[in-house]
This record gives C-alpha cells, sequence and structure tokens, in this order.
C-alpha cells in the first residue's frame, strides 16, 4: 500500500523557493549514485534530490518521496529512476526499469508543478490525481485511478535504406587474391 505524507504540511526546503523531492520513508536497500564520490551511497529520509539523481532500489525494498505542494510517490523494489527538480513546472524523472506511482494531490495550489515519467517508449504525465508507470523489459505500462494519463510516445528509430537505394559514387577497392596455401 502507499503510505503517503499529509498534504499541506510544510516541509523544508534547503533550496528555498526551488521545488525539490524529499524522501520520507525507506524500506530495505535504497541506493543513489553520487558522482563526487564515484559510488553507490544509501538514501536515508530526509535526503533531498536537489539534483538530477540516479537511484536503484534492490528487491524487497521502497522509498517513498514528496514535494512541498502536493506530490507524492513511491517507487516500488528492482528500479532503476533519475529523479531531478522540477524544471519548467514538471518534476522530471527517467524511468529505466521498475514501477513508479505518484500521487498529485488535487487541493493544491493552482500553478503547482506537474510530474512527468520519462521512459524508453515516451513520457507519461498524470491529468488527474494518481498514476503509475511501469517499465519492464523493453515494454512500458501506466495505469491511472483517477483523471487521465496523458502519453506522448517516441516512435522506434527508422533504420536509414537511403545508401542501400542510391548507387555509390566511389568505386570498391579492389581485394588482393588471398596466398594460397601448400
Amino acid at each position: 500500500s502507499l503510505a503517503l505524507p499529509l498534504h499541506g504540511q510544510p516541509r523544508p526546503s534547503p533550496q528555498g523557493s526551488k521545488s525539490i523531492l524529499l524522501v520520507h520513508e525507506v524500506r530495505g536497500q535504497v541506493t543513489r549514485f553520487d558522482s563526487r564520490l564515484g559510488e553507490y551511497v544509501p538514501v536515508t529520509p530526509g535526503f533531498t534530490l536537489d539534483r538530477s539523481t540516479l537511484l536503484v532500489v534492490s528487491s524487497d525494498s521502497s522509498f517513498i518521496f514528496s514535494d512541498k505542494a502536493g506530490i507524492a510517490g513511491r517507487v516500488s523494489e528492482n528500479t532503476r529512476i533519475v529523479l531531478s527538480p522540477a524544471e519548467d513546472g514538471t518534476f522530471q524523472s527517467e524511468l529505466r526499469l521498475g514501477t513508479i506511482a505518484v500521487y498529485l494531490d488535487p487541493e493544491r495550489p493552482e500553478g503547482s508543478s506537474g510530474f512527468a515519467v520519462r521512459t524508453s517508449q515516451g513520457v507519461t504525465s498524470a491529468i488527474g490525481t494518481f498514476f503509475a508507470v511501469t517499465e519492464y523489459k523493453g515494454q512500458t505500462y501506466s495505469k491511472v485511478k483517477k483523471g487521465t494519463v496523458q502519453r506522448k510516445t517516441i516512435p522506434p528509430g527508422q533504420p536509414d535504406f537511403a545508401a542501400y537505394l542510391s548507387k555509390s559514387k566511389t568505386k570498391a577497392k579492389p581485394v588482393p587474391p588471398k596466398p594460397s596455401k601448400k
């Protein structure tokens, strides 16, 4: 079950008015990549996501985060995700593997940050209050409980067959014959 912090509670923000995410609860083993140390370090309650951060959630583990204006989420076990502070009014996340569930308080102030989840297949955001996204074996699954999910899919890469369709203007270099084995 998703235990969410109460909305409306003031949350300290070390960056002042910058919209950042705060980790409230960690269950099991959750690590983040610290680029200054060049290694993964444990995540603890109270950690602020004030820059793009790669997080790895192990089996039987999870963590809960929120912002100060009414967004909360839970990242489930076996997940690799990059969470970032709000930019241009939207929190960005890059879900590489696993599941994230996000709750947007319908009572949050107008103009508050939104939340978008980028996967290998596109970007999912909610027009509503509660949605989840799972990335598994290159496939993306999304579900909304209240409201609607807005997805912008990225088409698969198109091979460039132009080289095969037009004749090459350069002549191939002759290949010297292989020496015979005696």
